[in-house]
């Protein structure tokens, strides 16, 4: 009830209307009452905040005008992504015109879910349950769509040469509604509220843990069939080059090094040497695959990785040695093409499939270039590397800066054009790009990742150069 009352507070301060907030609260009440079947809500005791009438002050007011355009912006932008937007939280932003009935806005928020339902994800329900061959799928026909950037901007083309229109986002407004997020964040009255809302939260649960703990208990004592280990679960930001455990990589370099000591790993430092054996590398190295520890690995992380990438970086050294990364850690950058990578994700999904109900969705690197892009597919397809119970993300560098040390870029644009341009590519003529088109069935999501711990630029600024006309050595993000 308390959440409910703030919330049309709120409303009705964003436009300083005169509605009343006893009738606003009855429309949402009554919207609770119709869309919320009573059979879902627990019969738990319950603590009750009273409405009184009061005249606010001048914080609050700030305060609650910045937390609704807050609300009002992550709408337009989640809508504009293809995300659902909750419609309680719409019809609440929508109550601020008195004009509006509850009808109307029902009305209103079906229509825009219409216009987004092609963007809406598959609900899991929806997917096939397994797939036999994830390798063996019917590619789409060419399109025919050309691709450029401009300032930054993918502009898609058809056959005819007619622009496609899509709904985007300025980079005057983007950098007018981040300049916004920043005051609203640095905001006194906004700061105060939020700490006394959490304070209030903190207090208001332990209230209900106090009165109502046994109940929760017994009401999962009823639930058949169901608790935490049988509940679907997702591990979300899990490197594949660190998902499997010390005991597993160690395991996998032993058996690696008994079963084929001669097999050619990497190349020679120089174009004329041949190339380096597994038994060779670890000659080189002084290490002795057969005695090694899972303390001479040195891939735990601990307390002094905690704000040091360059710590944590390096624990991806199997041993200390970059060599052994690329030849056990990496999908490609090895003459095996990432096949002792390749067998221990695959016994990470074994596992995962056994447990019925944890997914997950494992990070790996790549995608800077086409190249790299058709390298991942080549690799996941040649071995097999797929579960139902995982989606890939893919992690993109920030690395702007080295690109454009090493004259590989000449500007912001150029850097964007090789990553993103490839999957435009894929996906307008499957049958030139196979393997990422494939392979670009089983990725959910970009990631971009960089070192934390280097400043970046505080502020964007409608000054800043568009991507194509920023060739400064330093990166922008």
């Amino acid at each position: 009830m308390e959440g409910v009352v703030h919330r049309h507070t709120l409303a009705n301060l964003k436009k300083k209307s005169s509605v009343n907030l006893k009738e606003n609260l009855e429309r949402i009440n009554d919207y609770m009452e119709k869309e919320v079947s009573p059979e879902l809500l627990p019969h738990f005791q319950r603590t009750h905040v009273t409405l009184i009438d009061q005249i606010p002050t001048e914080d609050t007011n700030t305060a609650f005008t910045d937390l609704a355009t807050c609300l009002e912006m992550r709408k337009d932008y989640m809508l504009r992504s293809g995300q659902d937007f909750p419609n309680l939280i719409t019809q609440f932003l929508e109550s601020k015109d008195s004009s509006k009935t509850l009808d109307i806005i029902k009305k209103e928020i079906a229509i825009r879910n219409e216009r987004y339902k092609q963007h809406t994800p598959v609900k899991r329900r929806e997917l096939q349950p397994h797939i036999e061959n994830p390798w063996d799928i019917e590619l789409k026909p060419n399109l025919s769509y050309t691709c450029t950037l401009r300032k930054g901007i993918v502009y898609i083309f058809d056959e005819t040469g007619k622009q496609l229109d899509y709904d985007y986002l300025s980079f005057e407004q983007h950098v007018s509604d981040l300049q916004s997020l920043y005051k609203i964040v640095c905001s006194g009255p906004v700061r105060s509220f939020a700490s006394k809302r959490i304070s209030f939260l903190r207090s208001k649960f332990e209230m209900h843990v106090n009165l109502n703990e046994a109940f929760e208990l017994a009401d999962m004592a009823r639930v058949p069939r169901r608790d935490f280990h049988n509940i679907l679960k997702v591990d979300t930001h899990i490197h594949a080059a660190a998902c499997m455990t010390p005991p597993c990589l160690l395991d996998r370099i032993g058996k690696a090094y008994a079963e084929e000591p001669d097999q050619e790993v990497l190349k020679g430092k120089n174009k004329e040497d041949p190339p380096i054996t597994l038994s060779q590398l670890f000659k080189n190295l002084n290490l002795d695959p057969l005695n090694l520890s899972l303390d001479a690995l040195d891939v735990h992380a601990d307390k002094s990785t905690m704000n040091r990438f360059d710590r944590f970086d390096n624990l991806y050294n199997v041993a200390g040695q970059a060599d052994l990364r690329k030849v056990f850690l990496k999908p490609t950058k090895n003459l095996i093409r990432g096949r002792y990578f390749a067998d221990m994700i695959k016994e990470i999904f074994t596992v995962a499939e056994n447990s019925t109900y944890v997914y997950k969705e494992l990070r790996i690197s790549g995608g800077s270039t086409m190249k790299e892009w058709q390298e991942l597919g080549t690799w996941a397809k040649e071995f097999n590397v797929y579960s139902d119970n995982n989606r890939w993300v893919i992690q993109i560098p920030r690395c702007y800066a080295e690109k454009r040390k090493g004259n590989q870029v000449a500007n912001f644009q150029e850097l964007m054009a090789q990553t993103f341009l490839p999957m435009f590519l894929a996906t307008s003529d499957p049958e030139s790009y196979p393997e990422v088109a494939t392979f670009l069935e089983y990725v959910i999501a970009l990631d971009s990742v960089s070192d934390e711990s280097v400043q970046e630029i505080p502020l964007l600024s409608n000054d800043l150069p568009s991507a194509d006309e920023w060739t400064d050595r330093k990166s922008v993000v």
